[in-house]
């Protein structure tokens, strides 16, 4: 089975009170990794919450997965790679989140042997 590299927006179906249930399958199915910049979008949008119990029970179902998950470091060499991956034409011609050029640079640097 292939690994995959998982984005805010499947976290964010799951924690949702009726998540998609195929979602939910291929997550308990799948090998995939957790990227840091994940974790700090995810944190972000707890701490942004105005309910002080959304953010305590968002928060500790981000350290619940920081425990039980690979978490993908950015690195020096991922840091390069978003370097070159922001001048890149697909870059200059589609705007992108930080957060997802973040990720990509992961993608990116992870797929190269």
């Amino acid at each position: 089975m292939s690994e995959f590299i998982l984005d805010t927006n499947v976290l964010s179906e799951l924690w949702k009170p009726n998540p998609n249930p195929n979602v939910a399958a291929w997550v308990e199915l799948a090998d995939w990794y957790l990227p840091a910049p994940v974790i700090a979008e995810m944190q972000e949008g707890a701490c942004g919450s105005k309910n002080p119990k959304t953010r305590q029970d968002l928060t500790a179902k981000i350290r619940k997965l920081m425990q039980t998950n690979t978490i993908l470091d950015w690195d020096g060499e991922t840091a390069r790679t978003w370097g070159e991956l922001r001048h890149s034409s697909k870059a200059k011609t589609k705007a992108t989140k930080l957060w997802d050029t973040l990720i990509d640079a992961m993608e990116s640097d992870t797929a190269t042997p």
